[in-house]
């Protein structure tokens, strides 16, 4: 009995601890974790208007919305790319692309953001 105990013991430890070095890995970087931050920021700054399932909404509501979605998808999220793809692309329920509308024109907020963060990396590289 006091065998069974300890290999249960030893089973949960070893297994917590694999749990705890897996989550671990997945881990966004500093730099990919600035670019996201930049992006929300970006996003929340920006003089447009942004639609969603046919719907406008200002920058400060589109910035916490796709703060929300972020917050809810970090597991599926490695790299900034899959933070554009993941929270900010599209509609979940309908699956429906975002849009941004600026200065009287419309763009796919995929296209919109990653325009954005080819031109923040070469400032970045340039500093």
């Amino acid at each position: 009995m006091k065998i069974l105990r300890m290999q249960l013991m030893t089973l949960l430890i070893t297994g917590t601890g694999m749990i705890f070095n897996t989550s671990f890995a997945y881990d966004i970087d500093d730099i990919e974790n600035t670019e996201i931050v930049h992006l929300i920021e970006y996003i929340g700054n920006a003089n447009c208007r942004f639609v969603r399932n046919g719907e406008e909404y200002s920058p400060t509501h589109a910035r916490m919305f796709i703060e929300y979605k972020y917050d809810s998808a970090k597991d599926e999220i490695y790299s900034t790319e899959d933070f554009i793809k993941t929270a900010a692309t599209k509609s979940s329920s309908s699956g429906l692309d975002y849009k941004v509308r600026c200065n009287g024109g419309e763009a796919a907020s995929a296209h919109w953001l990653t325009k954005e963060l080819a031109s923040y990396r070469s400032i970045v590289r340039a500093n």
